[in-house]
């Protein structure tokens, strides 16, 4: 038996290095959804799912009436740098 769809974008989130708020900002998927979805408690919407793989670079085929599925990672987010640091004024 194949792994779901849903199993191989799990994989390469985690493989990723992204953390679930940068998921979150980036594909504008509510960080409460990705956190369910990460931890099993609910399945996550075939849209939501497409965002994800988008994101990471993970191109899904399948072929229709199969459980074949395939994903390679076609590239590595980009690493965005923090913003720097704002010291506060003493009044």
């Amino acid at each position: 038996m194949t792994k779901p769809i849903n199993d191989h974008i799990l994989d390469a989130f985690r493989q990723s290095g992204v953390t679930r708020y940068r998921l979150a900002k980036e594909t504008g998927i509510a960080n409460t959804t990705i956190l369910r979805w990460v931890q099993s408690e609910n399945s996550i919407t075939v849209g939501n799912l497409q965002a994800i793989a988008d994101f990471l670079g993970v191109v899904i085929t399948a072929t229709r009436g199969t459980e074949r599925v395939t994903t390679r990672a076609a590239k590595q987010p980009e690493k965005v740098p923090d913003p720097p640091k704002t010291r506060r004024k003493k009044r």
